[in-house]
């Protein structure tokens, strides 16, 4: 073979006067990659580099030739950025630093023990075939077979940008299997994303690159941003000691199925893990059989001990219908699950039941309360610097600093019995409260119509909360407070038991079926109950790491003229739905005869009964 005839390209011998005559590249056309080896140069005394195939924040990826074994293959190198360079035509690497080499040092090894991690697996279809790894240049390689095809992210964008569950599930599966033959040797893949799984010419599935070298390199820089793919890493690997196992794996398959079938990546889970807003696939228009809708959302919790803790659980949930779990003496499959239509009356009055936002008038006397405090320490501290700045800054932090605290409001705000969130009803942060202060000055140049937008909008919201996406709500406080920090909440409220001769029901009453209240019972009357996250506001509050529900989810009451329940969605981010999965609107009561049933966060089930 005429080594000279090799195109650098792809790697065929059949280069005549610098052309390449099978795939038209032009040998003396250099696209130049930061770092890169030159073209042509020979690795391990056997392996020919051709041109770049993709490179990344930690290594780059060669097309290039087995001399010896007269075959085509794929080698990756370790060159993290920012931690070594090459200068243009030289193959050495060099270090920034002394603190860099070490780095380096330590990403190297934890590179090599990810060749020796794939090297172990070469008898497995669907993982990447390594022929051999070496150290040469300062750095290391392994050698790969080449493969002819395309990664999942640019085939779904050949698909139209996003799979139907079917062609879906062809895909996956494989995943799946490979996944079981790692993890069964307590090893994890740390990386899974549509980037790092291959489909092939002969749509054969493998998966790539473990992240073992790259997540070990952003340890020990302690910059974890840098090598995590958002959207798919799961929370515990957004921070420096995240415990990480199967899990890990698990959440970042279940973002990868996500993003096939929606064609929309999954939100980052830090920002889930302050605001849940993930939407379930089916409110999107996929159509996805119910178990495995389920089953996605299970091993895309937020937190780690509410998924799937083995991949074989996950795909046995995520393909095989599961039974619905719930009391045996409810009977789920009979219920009639018809919605009354209230006359408008009833509806008029039901919708004024549930007073959360705080008018105009309420908000007015506490700013005067404010107004006379702020105005009395800006006195004094007029005094002390003659400008007025201190005050300025005075006035910035009373408001700033007792809005994002633990009161949620300023002392004038605590008088009525106010306080202030985000537009999901949680607790703000100092940042977002300096955004709302000074959003207020917008408000004033309008000549105060900013502040009377209070009284008229929907949600009682000023000119400067609509900007700064907050709320002011009323406190909503009753004796059936329910905190997530009292572990044995099931022993404050009333038991449902399946054997209830001696046991009589509160009329009327709302049951948990199934989720977190599985077995409580709690009395309602015409004072709604809320339900949520947040337990300044709600009476039925859900712990923080339970996925899907909203500081303020949805509320319930009873109204004893219609004998019917009421159950209004607060602008939840991801829906109340009934019992046939049909998501009800946002802000509009819908009328439940008792026996009826509805849900939040798929798998919390209520019935209400008489």
């Amino acid at each position: 073979m005429d080594v000279n005839k090799l195109c650098i390209a792809c790697m065929n011998e059949s280069v005549t006067e610098g052309i390449c005559n099978f795939c038209g590249y032009l040998q003396s056309y250099e696209t130049i990659t930061p770092n890169s080896l030159p073209p042509r140069t020979i690795l391990n005394g056997k392996y020919m580099v051709g041109k770049v195939l993709g490179h990344g924040g930690f290594g780059i990826t060669y097309i290039s030739w087995d001399l010896i074994g007269s075959r085509k293959v794929a080698i990756k190198e370790f060159m993290p950025d920012g931690l070594v360079a090459r200068s243009l035509g030289v193959s050495m690497v060099s270090f920034f630093s002394d603190e860099k080499k070490a780095n380096f040092k330590y990403g190297l090894e934890k590179f090599l023990d990810e060749a020796r991690m794939i090297y172990k697996y070469n008898s497995s279809p669907n993982i990447i075939y390594v022929y051999e790894f070496f150290e040469e240049n300062g750095t290391a390689y392994y050698v790969m077979e080449y493969l002819d095809g395309m990664d999942l992210n640019q085939y779904l964008k050949l698909k139209g940008g996003k799979l139907g569950f079917e062609e879906m599930l062809n895909l996956i599966t494989p995943v799946f299997s490979a996944l079981k033959t790692i993890h069964k040797d307590g090893l994890i893949h740390r990386d899974i994303s549509p980037d790092n799984i291959y489909v092939t010419k002969d749509m054969e599935i493998k998966l790539l690159d473990f992240g073992a070298a790259r997540y070990a390199v952003g340890e020990k820089s302690q910059n974890l941003s840098v090598i995590l793919k958002l959207g798919y890493a799961p929370e515990e690997q957004c921070r420096t000691k995240g415990h990480q196992g199967p899990w890990t794996d698990i959440y970042a398959l279940g973002a990868t199925i996500y993003h096939l079938l929606t064609g929309e990546k999954p939100p980052e889970a830090f920002e889930r893990a302050a605001d849940d807003n993930l939407i379930k696939p089916s409110l999107l228009g996929v159509s996805i059989p119910g178990y495995s809708e389920l089953a996605l959302l299970k091993a895309m919790s937020v937190y780690a001990k509410n998924r799937f803790q083995t991949v074989e659980d996950f795909e046995r949930a995520f393909t095989t219908e599961q039974q619905f779990s719930s009391p045996q003496n409810i009977s789920l499959e009979t219920q009639n699950l018809s919605v009354l239509n209230p006359t408008p009356e009833v509806l008029h009055r039901e919708q004024n039941v549930i007073t959360l936002y705080a008018g105009f008038w309420k908000r007015a006397y506490a700013a005067v309360i404010d107004g006379l405090i702020i105005g009395t320490v800006s006195t004094i501290s007029y005094y002390i610097d003659g400008m007025g700045i201190l005050a300025v800054v005075i006035c910035w932090l009373y408001f700033s600093l007792f809005e994002c605290s633990s009161s949620q409001g300023t002392p004038g705000k605590q008088v009525m019995k106010l306080i202030v969130t985000d537009r999901y009803g949680n607790r703000i942060s100092f940042m977002h409260a300096t955004g709302r202060y000074f959003s207020k000055f917008i408000s004033i140049l309008t000549l105060f119509i900013g502040y009377i937008l209070a009284g008229t909008t929907e949600k009682k919201q000023a000119l400067h909360d609509i900007i700064a996406g907050t709320l002011v709500l009323q406190k909503n406080i009753t004796p059936y407070e329910i905190h997530p920090s009292v572990e044995s909440h099931k022993e404050i409220l009333p038991q449902f038991s399946e054997s209830h001769d001696n046991f009589q029901l509160p009329k009327p009453v709302l049951i948990g079926i199934s989720g977190y209240f599985a077995g409580v019972s709690i009395p309602l009357g015409r004072e709604p109950i809320m339900i949520g996250r947040n337990y300044k506001l709600c009476q039925l509050v859900f712990p923080e790491d339970i996925a899907g529900v909203s500081g303020i989810h949805c509320s319930i009451s009873y109204d004893a003229v219609s004998k019917t329940f009421i159950l209004i969605d607060q602008s939840s981010s991801f829906g109340t739905f009934l019992y046939s999965r049909k998501r009800i609107s946002s802000g509009i009561p819908i009328y439940l005869k008792p026996g009826e049933t509805f849900y939040i966060a798929e798998d919390n089930g209520f019935e209400v009964r008489v």
